[in-house]
């Protein structure tokens, strides 16, 4: 009978209310929809995938933008937070023991002794040792574990998804800035080259050899050419200003870096496919 009961909470404990945490699955496509085998492949994917783009500028904005942002800050308290609670569950299916010790050396004076004599020497040792376990016989604690361990798990997701969006934000904006250069450089030569063709028109139509309707289209190019322009400049204006708030800086500051034009980075001539790790270890 005796045996018996010592079974019961072993068997108790082997019991859990609800079912085992299982982490969810979801389904997604072996392959991009009318994926190109020749673009794409199958090898580890690559964390800083920007570094493909050979763009030294590039690798220091986004280094910049992922140490300013707040978000990414904030989502790694959170982190860290759960995986320090997740640690503290963990440790709650095991006994837990607590050690302490002190030491306190007293004197006291002759004046406060009522009979008189010596000074009085006091020394004083104490040590405590304290030591517990709680028997999960319902599966609470295994039930915390699993919990926690979903949310530390989550967090980190959500780190990392802060982290490849503002990466990607920020990859798209310098894109766009050295593409609106190039664009802005095209209209500048075209226009150039547009005036001189607009003033040679002229010269053949005062000299009776060209004819109005060459002059007035070559006029209506020149100016559809100089009416882009000051569009063009005002979208890199914006995509600078949006560099500049995503790395935290000011504009002024990134004038030295972004206005003198370069060509566009270098595209990789294959790009893995897959969700990369976490940016920041």
């Amino acid at each position: 009978m005796r045996k018996l009961a010592l079974l019961i909470p072993l068997a108790l404990a082997a019991c859990a209310v609800g079912p085992d945490y299982q982490r969810p699955e979801i389904e997604t496509a072996v392959a991009f929809d009318r994926l190109d085998t020749g673009a794409y492949g199958t090898n580890e994917p690559v964390a800083e995938f920007w570094k493909q783009f050979q763009d030294p500028l590039l690798d220091r904005l986004i280094v910049d933008a992922l140490a300013a942002n707040h978000d990414l800050r904030i989502a790694a308290a959170r982190m860290e937070a759960a995986r320090a609670l997740a640690r503290q569950a963990r440790r709650d299916l095991y006994p837990t023991a607590t050690v302490d010790a002190s030491y306190t050396d007293s004197r006291t004076s002759k004046s406060l002794l009522v009979t008189g004599g010596n000074a009085l020497d006091n020394e004083l040792y104490q040590v405590n040792f304290d030591t517990f376990w709680e028997i999960d016989l319902f599966g609470r604690v295994r039930r915390t574990n699993q919990a926690r361990k979903a949310d530390f798990e989550a967090s980190a997701q959500d780190l990392w998804g802060a982290q490849v969006s503002i990466a990607a934000e920020l990859a798209r904006s310098y894109f766009d800035l050295r593409g609106l250069q190039e664009q802005l450089d095209v209209a500048q030569r075209n226009s150039t080259n547009q005036r001189d063709t607009f003033e040679l028109t002229e010269a053949r139509l005062n000299a009776g050899t060209g004819t109005e309707f060459d002059s007035s289209r070559a006029s209506a190019q020149l100016h559809a050419t100089l009416a882009r322009i000051p569009a063009l400049q005002t979208a890199i204006a914006a995509t600078v200003n949006s560099i500049a708030v995503l790395t935290g800086r000011q504009p002024q500051a990134l004038r030295g870096d972004l206005d003198p034009p370069q060509p566009m980075p270098v595209l990789p001539t294959q790009v893995d496919v897959g969700a990369p790790e976490s940016l920041l270890r």
